[in-house]
């Protein structure tokens, strides 16, 4: 083989191993693109798995009055309490003797402070459902409060 078939060869297995190459850039653009397209989806769903997780906790379970209640907490507009520790709730007639039947109180007490809220007596049952609905929440709330927190943590 003289120079000029050397040269040849040359040029064609460069050609070749440029061709290859060109062909390997194209490819891992291609893939990296999807890997930049997954990610953002991933991003994008773990954003709205997020969200959707503290819209459920935002949302109350029950309410009585200006009472709300939710997994973890009872508020009022102005104050909210942790349904964590030794929970009670009451509902009681007002008046002495409960003589006055047109006004009842629900109180909720907590280790962190009380709640009461009046309300009218003909809502009574209302409010004992609302009541024990306080009391059931309060047992599960330490469980609710763990699985929330490993939701945001998987999430996170």
């Amino acid at each position: 083989m003289g120079y000029i078939e050397d040269v040849a060869a040359a040029k064609a297995r460069l050609d070749e191993a440029t061709k290859a190459y060109t062909a390997s850039v194209k490819e891992a653009e291609r893939l990296e693109k999807q890997a930049r397209k997954d990610y953002d989806k991933s991003v994008k769903d773990a954003q709205k798995a997020l969200n959707n997780c503290e819209q459920s906790w935002a949302k109350p379970l029950a309410s009585f009055g200006g009472l709300r209640l939710y997994a973890t907490r009872v508020a009022t507009a102005s104050k909210s309490l942790a349904l964590l520790g030794d929970v009670d709730a009451r509902v009681e007639n007002a008046g002495p003797k409960a003589r006055d039947k047109h006004k009842l109180f629900i109180t909720i007490t907590t280790p962190d402070g009380q709640l009461m809220e009046e309300g009218d007596a003909a809502k009574e049952k209302e409010a004992r459902e609302f009541a024990a609905k306080v009391i059931n929440q309060s047992k599960a709330a330490p469980a609710a409060l763990q699985s929330y927190d490993e939701a945001r943590q998987r999430l996170a």
